[in-house]
This record gives C-alpha cells, sequence and structure tokens, in this order.
C-alpha cells in the first residue's frame, strides 16, 4: 500500500518521445580507447552484461554494453599547469562534441566542479588553484526540459577528471542511444499518474538500504511505502528502441522486515496516456 506526501507539483501536459537507433559499444568503445592510447583487443569481462576492459600499465578504459557506458582511469601527471574550471569543462564538452557521444537533441547541464588535491591516499576538495592537481566536473542529461533516468532511478550524465595540461584522466559517461525521430505525446497527469501506483501499475526499480544482514540472503519485504517525491523525466527503453516520459516516485519503506527498515524506495510509472 501507499501514502504520500507530496508537494504540490506542475508537470507538462505533453513532451516529445522519442524513437532510436541501436548503439554499437564495441565500435565506440575501440575509438575512444585509441583516442586515449590504447591499442589491441579488449579483454572481455562476462557476467550479467558485457564489459569490454584496455590496459595499459595502471591505466585502463572500459566500455559496458549495458548499461552503456564507457569509464577511463589514468595516473595524473603530477607536473603541469592545471586548467581553470571553466577550461576544465570546455575541455569535457569539445570531447563530447569530437566524438559525438551526445544525441543533439540531448542538452548538458552542469550539476558540479571543484578543485581537488591529493595527499598520499587523499584526494580533498581545495578553493585554491595552487594545491589542487585536478579539476572533477560533472554534467546531467536534459531531454525536453526534464531528466534522463537510469535504470536504476539516478540522474544519467557524464563526470570527469581533467589533469595538468587540461587533458581528461579520468571519465565516466552514459552512452545513450541516437535520436532518429521524435512525436508529441500527451502524458497523465500527476493525480492520475498517482492512481496508477496505487493500483500496482509502477515498477519498483530501486531498494536502498541503509542496514545489511549478516546472513547470505537479505529479506528486504516491506508491505507500504511512504511516497515523499515525484519527479518527470525520461528513461531509455531498448526493448522498443525509444526514449518515454517516465513519472519516478521515491520514497521510503514501511512496515519493514529489519534488512529493510529505513530503505529508501525508486518507482517508475510510465507517463503517456495507454
Amino acid at each position: 500500500s501507499f501514502s504520500f506526501s507530496l508537494a504540490p507539483s506542475r508537470f507538462s501536459s505533453s513532451l516529445p518521445a522519442y524513437k532510436t537507433n541501436k548503439r554499437d559499444i564495441v565500435t565506440i568503445g575501440k575509438s575512444l580507447a585509441g583516442e586515449f592510447g590504447f591499442s589491441g583487443e579488449p579483454q572481455i569481462i562476462e557476467g550479467i552484461h558485457k564489459v569490454y576492459l584496455w590496459r595499459s600499465g595502471n591505466n585502463t578504459f572500459s566500455a559496458q554494453d549495458y548499461p552503456f557506458g564507457i569509464s577511463l582511469g589514468m595516473e595524473v601527471p603530477t607536473k603541469g599547469t592545471l586548467p581553470s574550471i571553466q577550461m576544465a569543462q570546455a575541455a569535457v564538452l569539445a570531447f563530447v562534441q569530437k566524438h559525438h557521444l551526445v544525441d543533439p537533441t540531448i542538452q548538458l547541464v552542469p550539476t558540479g566542479s571543484s578543485l581537488l588535491s591529493t595527499s598520499g591516499v587523499n584526494i580533498d576538495e581545495t578553493t585554491n588553484l595552487a594545491p589542487a592537481d585536478r579539476v572533477a566536473v560533472s554534467y546531467q542529461y536534459i531531454m525536453g526540459g526534464y531528466p534522463v533516468f537510469s535504470q536504476a532511478g539516478g540522474r544519467v550524465g557524464i563526470s570527469a577528471l581533467i589533469g595538468p595540461g587540461g587533458n581528461i584522466r579520468s571519465i565516466s559517461a552514459d552512452i545513450l542511444p541516437p535520436v532518429s525521430t521524435q512525436t508529441n505525446a500527451t502524458l497523465m497527469s500527476i493525480d492520475y499518474a498517482t492512481v496508477a501506483l496505487q493500483n500496482n501499475k509502477g515498477v519498483l526499480v530501486n531498494i536502498d538500504r541503509p542496514t545489511l544482514s549478516e546472513a547470505s540472503v537479505a529479506d528486504i519485504s516491506f508491505s507500504a511505502v511512504s511516497i515523499t517525491s515525484v519527479e518527470l523525466g525520461y528513461i531509455v527503453l531498448d526493448s522498443t528502441n525509444s526514449i518515454q516520459p517516465v513519472y519516478v516516485f521515491r520514497g521510503v519503506a514501511q512496515n519493514t522486515s529489519k534488512d529493510s527498515e529505513g530503505a529508501q524506495v525508486t518507482y517508475f510509472v510510465p507517463a503517456i496516456i495507454p
């Protein structure tokens, strides 16, 4: 069962819905690996999904087939001039544009930036450029004025570390499929979406537990949820080659097992009127 404690919200009554083309993460990965100086064929790590991994000394680059994304980790040189935050942001945007990592329908909105200083194994934030040895910047993806969410309910985007000389030393990016066409879709109201959630038309996509059981298999059961927030955004649906509007409800599990006490839960409700 659900209870609701939501602030009044106004959302669009219609939004674009997008049809997409398929992505080839291996081709994308090989191109970007070469850009960063990695060569040869990747090591393929088989799990629930495939990860393609390149290594060169302590440096690594990987591309993952689901959720589609890339990740780079390179040693940061100790010498050279560190760029300003503005120059670091420009370097990331130039990299994204050069490799066509983001479809033109997606807007990159800055979500954070900071100067970082390394001391031993510790990396601390600093306000001065002098002791800093890297710059951290991050962006989220926005479509039609609304954020894009991962399958687990988090916002997707790009985060990077820029080292001396203005070179990217670390980057983690979600790779969304390129858009082929878009149509205008009529959305259900937030009241209708709330009723749909109450009628079990929502999908539980994430449960974040603050407590852990010592047992090998945790009991994460609960029988009620107190919903405290709702957002409208987009979700990538690979099964239908589309990007669709979705309501994202978040709340706290109630009437829980020990392992679920205080758990934060996230539900998706499709926003397009069926």
